[in-house]
């Protein structure tokens, strides 16, 4: 228990601390804090606490350590204006820990380029891809079930965009507490020190971002609600909100909302999934409806993920 509250105390402090971060706007690798896995997006990336899912090596490395199974997850997305941003990851729990491989990607093709507004344009494309490995340990669990986990991520960015490209580096470092089987709570410190370097000697600091999240379990985990806070350097204080409902425990919808403080705008996500055990695997497949905007104009984004447990 000196260890469970020691903890407590550290990543409290650390979290007010952090909280009142600001700067000037801007920052490298945005995708990076676009968010992973049809089922968290679903629930407005309100996620830091959740523990039983293979993506949480995205939301809280430190929530990989209660995933039992070996998994493999990836997420696809349909976008507009011929983007792409896809996901893949593949998870090993062990006596030592658990860890796991990660993929991300985002591209932009068909981009018109000119040096001048009289030449002929060119056709270019952007490609970003973030790889990190993640591990998850659980350090702490008495008689009472209170159980406490840390994880990290080690991420390598690459960039590149016409001739130009850029290689950069990040952290994340996450702890999950459950004093209870019906209540957990999480902190992430994601991109800390984080920074990439083009090939025209341009260094960029990636924004440090970070989550506050609470989970509660209702009616033995058929109603599961969450509640985040996080805060990006250079940006506002974002609220985020989001609610799951299972069925016989294999089908599942969900909803979420989210409010950013500083541009007092709302914004929500829905989605559904299913959970099918075969044998001893277990298939679960999710999507997601997120919207956006460009040029005030409504844009829809869908997602959609299949993980395996083996």
């Amino acid at each position: 228990m000196k260890k469970f509250f020691l903890i407590s105390i550290i990543f409290f402090l650390l979290s007010i601390k952090l909280v009142a971060i600001t700067g000037v706007a801007g920052g490298a690798a945005p995708f990076l804090r676009s968010g992973i896995g049809a089922r968290a997006l679903s629930l407005s990336g309100a996620f830091t606490a959740y523990t039983d899912d293979s993506t949480v090596t995205y939301w809280n490395p430190a929530a990989s350590s209660y995933i039992g199974k070996i998994a493999v997850s990836s997420m696809f997305s349909w976008l507009t204006e011929d983007r792409k941003y896809n996901f893949f990851n593949v998870l090993f729990p062990s006596d030592f820990g658990t860890f796991a491989i990660n993929f991300i990607n985002f591209s932009i093709g068909e981009i018109e380029a000119r040096q001048s507004d009289t030449q002929e344009h060119t056709i270019i494309e952007d490609v970003e891809n973030a790889y990190f490995l993640t591990y998850g340990k659980e350090l702490v669990r008495n008689l009472s079930g209170t159980s406490v986990a840390l994880g990290a991520n080690f991420k390598i960015i690459q960039t590149s965009i016409a001739k130009y490209n850029s290689t950069g580096f990040s952290f994340d470092i996450g702890v999950i507490i459950n004093p209870f089987d019906f209540f957990s709570f999480g902190i992430i410190f994601q991109d800390f020190l984080g920074s990439i370097k083009w090939s025209t000697g341009t260094s960029e600091k990636i924004p440090f971002d970070m989550k506050i999240g609470v989970l509660l379990k209702i009616s033995d985990e058929l109603l599961k609600i969450s509640l985040d806070t996080e805060k990006v350097e250079y940006e506002g204080l974002i609220i985020k909100s989001g609610l799951e409902l299972g069925f016989f425990k294999m089908i599942f919808i969900r909803g979420g909302i989210s409010y950013d403080i500083k541009s007092y705008e709302f914004n929500y996500t829905f989605g559904a999934g299913i959970k099918y055990k075969i044998n001893n695997v277990i298939f679960q497949v999710d999507y997601a409806f997120k919207k956006e905007e460009f040029f005030t104009v409504f844009q829809p984004q869908h997602k959609l993920s299949v993980n395996i447990y083996l």
